[in-house]
C-alpha cells in the first residue's frame, strides 16, 4: 500500500511539472522589439499542455496567423487577434505555431522649429510672406505606397522580428507502471503445538454378577463307622450344604474296609 502512494504521489508531480506557462521573451525580453524572439524560441522547449503567455504594451497586439503570412508578415485572415495584454494560447496539439504583431508603427509628431530671431542687418529686410493662394504640394506617390504596404504587411513591427515561431513536441508518454512484487513476508514463528489430551479409557462396566442358583443335593444316607485302621470317617456334612453322594471307587473301598475288618475282629476273638 505504501509503495502505491508514493507512485499516485509521483505520477501527481509529474502531472504537475509537465503543465509550464512560458512567457514570450522571458526573462532577458518580452514581446517587443527589442528581443531576439527566434533565438529565444530555439532556446526553448514547448510541449503540449504548456501555456503561452504575451504580455506587451498597447502599441502592440497578437497576431495568430499561418506559416504563409508569418514569412511575408501578412495580415490577412488572421486565426485570431488579441488587443488587451495579456494574451494566453494554450497549446494542445504537436506542430508549429505562428505569432506576428500587426501594429503599424506609430506616425512620429514632429516637433515645432524654434522661431528665428530677428535679425540684426542693418537693411532690415524680412522674408517674404507666402504668396496668397498657393498650397504645399502633397507627397509623392512613392511615399504613399510604402505606406499603403506598410500597413498591409504588418509594419515595421513585424518586418523588424516581432515574430515567432512556436514548435510544440508532443509529451513523451511516461513508462508503464512496473509492478512491484510485495516485500516477502517474515514466517510467524512457529507456534509450540500443545500435546494431544489422553484419550480416556473406556471405562469397564461392571457387570453385576448373576446370581448363582443353589443346588439342593438330596441328604446321602449315613455311611457305618468303619473299624478300619484309618479309622477315618467322612466328615460330617456342613449345616446348609449337602454333600455329594460317593463315587463308586470310595463306595469300593469302603465295603473292602468294612470285611477285612470284620474278619479281623473275628480272629480276634477266636484267639481268647
Amino acid at each position: 500500500m505504501k509503495m502505491l502512494m508514493v507512485f499516485a504521489a509521483t505520477a501527481m508531480l509529474v502531472d504537475i511539472a509537465v503543465a509550464v506557462d512560458i512567457t514570450v521573451g522571458r526573462p532577458n525580453g518580452g514581446w517587443d522589439l527589442s528581443t531576439d524572439l527566434s533565438s529565444w524560441a530555439a532556446s526553448q522547449t514547448f510541449s503540449v499542455g504548456d501555456n503561452l503567455d504575451f504580455q506587451f504594451i498597447s502599441t502592440h497586439d497578437v497576431l495568430e496567423v499561418t506559416r504563409e503570412n508569418y514569412d511575408i508578415c501578412g495580415l490577412g485572415s488572421p486565426i485570431s487577434t488579441t488587443v488587451a495584454s495579456p494574451a494566453r494560447f494554450p497549446l494542445t496539439a504537436a506542430g508549429s505555431r505562428y505569432f506576428i504583431c500587426g501594429r503599424a508603427p506609430t506616425p512620429q509628431t514632429t516637433p515645432p522649429s524654434s522661431p528665428t530671431p530677428p535679425s540684426n542687418d542693418p537693411s532690415g529686410s524680412s522674408p517674404p510672406p507666402p504668396i496668397s493662394g498657393e498650397t504645399a504640394d502633397p507627397p509623392s506617390s512613392a511615399i504613399t505606397l510604402k505606406m499603403t504596404a506598410g500597413s498591409i504587411l504588418g509594419g515595421t513591427h513585424c518586418s523588424q522580428g516581432m515574430k515567432v515561431q512556436i514548435d510544440v513536441v508532443s509529451t513523451p508518454s511516461p513508462p508503464p507502471p512496473q509492478s512491484i512484487p510485495p516485500p516477502a513476508s517474515t514466517p510467524p514463528p512457529p507456534q509450540s503445538t500443545p500435546p494431544p489430551a489422553p484419550t480416556p479409557s473406556p471405562t469397564p462396566q461392571t457387570t453385576p454378577p448373576k446370581p448363582t442358583p443353589t443346588q439342593t443335593t438330596p441328604p446321602s444316607s449315613p455311611t457305618p463307622p468303619t473299624n478300619g485302621p484309618s479309622g477315618s470317617s467322612p466328615p460330617p456334612p456342613i449345616s446348609g450344604e449337602t454333600a455329594d453322594p460317593p463315587s463308586s471307587a470310595i463306595t469300593l473301598k469302603m465295603t473292602t474296609g468294612s470285611i477285612l475288618g470284620f474278619w479281623l475282629f473275628v480272629m480276634m476273638l477266636l484267639s481268647l
